[in-house]
């Protein structure tokens, strides 16, 4: 049962109840203390520093007086979007794609454009976000009731880009759509089975699987919702639509094994170095991952992903140390608490 607002402020002013599976990080202290103060009832971590130590915690409430734990099950948002960056990165180095790749030839579309800048996009350019997208422009298709990726691709033929593509940089959930479009073609397959098949076939990944519309998956914790915002916006996303894009949900434990394992293998060259600043904060994204370093330490990959009632964050460290924070609330005004988040981090752990 999804829990009212008012329950969340009365369960972020509790004591906090602290499971971990190994001793607890000297930073945790500080770390609950923060959560609290973003308002999140209750979060996840996994963490492994870098000695391949692994600490995997659960903090704070899952609903009234039920404490969270570290196998249920969280909404990774757009998390996901690493699914589709590591399937990217495999194909690219079987060959078989390129990042310089053309997004139309890809999927195969002919005949007139309404932009004709658009026959211009790379898979490059949509990896890092600056294929010419721009949601604070021109919307975010992928947030209507019917989005028209993946399942209208011709309608790509008809709209005007925000910018010219490689020119700027602007978030996009529509470009790791048309990603894991371009994915789906080249497999012939579903793009749930090939990230099954490539992801998570052989790995400990019990808990990840994708959520459909309107579903709530068993083992989920109670999530917290700002008003206006409630249960309808979360539950009401085309999920089966945003495959590529935030509809992967698991535990923090379970993503951080996976990430583990595909990040020592050649999967690494998504942490390749940055072809823009790292000294600013959410404006340097790599094929991954934005990229960031202070005073001349060392690069903390990182990314983050919001739904209503869900916040998430993944941090990979230069020396190895990974970390992967899942939260069962989240403010309308999200983007400044996982900015704060995420730059503690850097400060605790690097």
């Amino acid at each position: 049962m999804v829990g009212a607002w008012q329950s969340g402020v009365l369960l972020r002013h509790l004591p906090r109840p602290v499971t971990c599976s190994a001793t607890e990080p000297e930073w945790l202290e500080a770390l609950v203390e923060l959560s609290r103060e973003i308002g999140w009832p209750g979060f996840q971590f996994s963490y492994v520093d870098t000695q391949g130590a692994r600490v995997d915690c659960a903090v704070g409430w899952a609903g009234l007086l039920q404490p969270m734990r570290t196998d249920h099950v969280m909404r990774y948002a757009s998390l996901s979007k690493l699914f589709t960056s590591l399937v990217m990165a495999q194909l690219f180095a079987e060959d078989r794609l390129h990042a310089d790749d053309l997004l139309v030839k890809q999927l195969g579309l002919s005949g007139p454009l309404s932009d004709p800048r658009v026959e211009q996009i790379t898979l490059g350019q949509l990896l890092r976000h600056t294929a010419g997208f721009d949601r604070a422009v021109s919307s975010d298709p992928m947030l209507m009731a019917q989005p028209w990726c993946p399942t209208r691709l011709g309608d790509l033929q008809l709209i005007r880009l925000d910018h010219a593509p490689g020119s700027h940089y602007a978030y996009s959930n529509l470009g790791y759509c048309l990603l894991g479009a371009v994915i789906a073609k080249a497999e012939g397959e579903a793009l749930d089975k090939v990230y099954r098949r490539r992801l998570l076939a052989g790995h400990a990944s019990t808990s990840i699987a994708p959520v459909v519309r309107g579903e709530i998956r068993e083992g989920e914790p109670a999530r917290y919702f700002e008003p206006p915002e409630s249960s309808y916006e979360l539950l009401s996303l085309d999920y089966e639509s945003l495959l590529a894009v935030g509809a992967w949900t698991g535990t923090a434990r379970d993503l951080l094994s996976l990430l583990a394992d595909h990040f020592e293998s050649d999967e690494d060259r998504l942490l390749e170095s940055p072809r823009c600043t790292t000294l600013a904060w959410r404006v340097c994204h790599g094929p991954a991952f934005y990229a960031y370093q202070q005073d001349g330490g060392e690069i903390m990959y990182w990314r983050d992903g919001s739904l209503p009632g869900a916040s998430s964050f993944v941090g990979i460290f230069e020396d190895g140390a990974k970390i992967v924070v899942l939260a069962n609330g989240r403010h309308l005004a999200w983007v400044s608490d996982s900015d704060r988040l995420g730059q503690a981090l850097y400060q605790w752990l690097h």
